[in-house]
């Protein structure tokens, strides 16, 4: 996975599986519920979770006093445990990619190693690990503490201003907001008390409130500031496609067809930047979010009633800033669609001209018709069931009737 040089947008860590998904991404589907589990709709919605509920782009997992799995079937598995809030975000343009935010609490994930040059991504508010073909859990709490552990394959686990760690199988890393990226020793998901870890960070939370606060408010600022470089950036990118396509046609026109090739090319690399950027954008997005979760329990628990005297005004700046955010992301959400149709026809061709990720296209698309096919024949074979229901119905509705003016049924010999 490629990640830009140093400049991660905030000090998040966010961790990558590589996977491989369909030409149009696919949505998740809850595979298994327990207890109360609710999916928080874009809208603002709570639905009870039920078994193959399609999860959508910006819904919201929570698993109250319940645990739930979730998938992208053939690809990534998601398990939650209890007291975890799970967000599914955009898919990555360039490949379709799915990707998550972690607010709290913990998940277990396992990827299925189908492509090389795909990722799944779990964002969280304090690191990133880059994997493929991996077992791994990612446990987040109240601070924005991460700790990543390894149950199979290898992570690579980044974090900003810190050098990268490599996590073996059996081995875990922590990172959080006031403390740098590092390894903490042996892991084994069985024995592994992720109940005592989430109170000693709960613990440290009480003890140095005051500066995670001042570390959220910082972020907050430049996370902003870096929304809007982003969105200028999307907008720069059209109008560079546009352009390019227009100077495609008229060198076909001319029959230049060395002018065409250098074009294609610089409407490909175009198309690259396009699709980091939106990348960046989305990841953007779940960041910022898991920040506002984090500020939530300054502003709303009891815990937090000191804290929130002493510091009226920062709160005040702090809800201001998740209303500037929102606006932004607002406007972000509408320019959004127009953006992936600009692209749609170089995200085709970028697809095609790769053979590994060509004949897995084909194959997964391949997979989606023979599953309308069986879909399909589900319905038709329900239809028919239904007209043979009806049918005997109907039969039945003229024998009674027949019995209604005096007939009897013939008596057995």
């Amino acid at each position: 996975m490629k990640i830009k040089k140093k400049t991660y947008l905030l000090a998040f860590l966010f961790v990558s599986a590589s996977v491989f998904l369909s030409a149009e991404a696919e949505n998740a589907k809850i595979t298994a519920v327990s207890g109360q589990v609710y999916v928080i709709t874009e809208t603002g919605g709570k639905i009870p979770a039920r078994i193959n509920m399609p999860v959508n782009e910006d819904d919201e997992i929570v698993t109250e006093q319940g645990s739930c799995s979730f998938a992208w079937e053939g690809r990534v598995a998601v398990d939650m445990q209890a007291n975890s809030k799970t967000r599914v975000t955009a898919p990555d343009e360039e490949t379709d990619a799915p990707s998550i935010v972690l607010f709290f609490g913990k998940i277990f994930s396992k990827v299925q190693k189908i492509s090389t040059t795909t990722s799944f991504n779990v964002v969280t508010p304090t690191a990133v690990a880059g994997v493929r073909g991996t077992e791994f859990s990612v446990v987040c709490a109240d601070d924005g503490s991460t700790l990543v552990g390894v149950d199979s394959g290898a992570v690579e686990i980044e974090q900003e201003d810190s050098e990268k760690v490599v996590c073996a199988a059996g081995e875990k890393a922590e990172a959080g907001n006031l403390a740098r990226l590092k390894k903490t020793g042996g892991y084994n998901r069985d024995t592994f008390d992720k109940d005592a870890w989430l109170k000693e960070r709960r613990e440290f939370l009480a003890k140095n409130s005051t500066q995670v606060f001042e570390h959220l408010e910082k972020k907050l600022d430049n996370n902003l500031e870096k929304f809007s470089v982003a969105e200028a950036k999307i907008l720069k990118l059209q109008q560079n496609h546009k352009l390019i396509n227009a100077a495609i046609i008229k060198a076909h026109k001319e029959g230049n067809q060395e002018q065409v090739v250098k074009l294609k090319e610089a409407a490909k690399l175009n198309f690259f930047a396009y699709g980091k950027t939106m990348k960046n954008m989305n990841q953007l997005r779940g960041q910022v979010r898991t920040q506002m979760e984090i500020a939530k329990k300054f502003s709303g628990t009891p815990e937090f009633a000191d804290f929130r005297k002493n510091n009226a005004e920062k709160m005040i700046k702090i809800q201001k800033l998740n209303e500037k955010f929102m606006q932004r992301e607002a406007a972000i959400k509408k320019q959004i669609p127009d953006a992936k149709k600009d692209f749609a026809e170089q995200k085709r061709e970028h697809r095609d001209q790769n053979p590994q990720n060509k004949g897995a296209f084909q194959k997964q698309e391949k997979d989606r018709d023979d599953d309308s096919s069986r879909q399909k024949q589900r319905e038709d074979r329900g239809q028919q069931n239904s007209g043979n229901q009806q049918q005997g119905q109907q039969q039945q509705r003229t024998k009674d009737q027949g019995q209604g003016q005096g007939q009897r049924p013939a008596r057995r010999r």
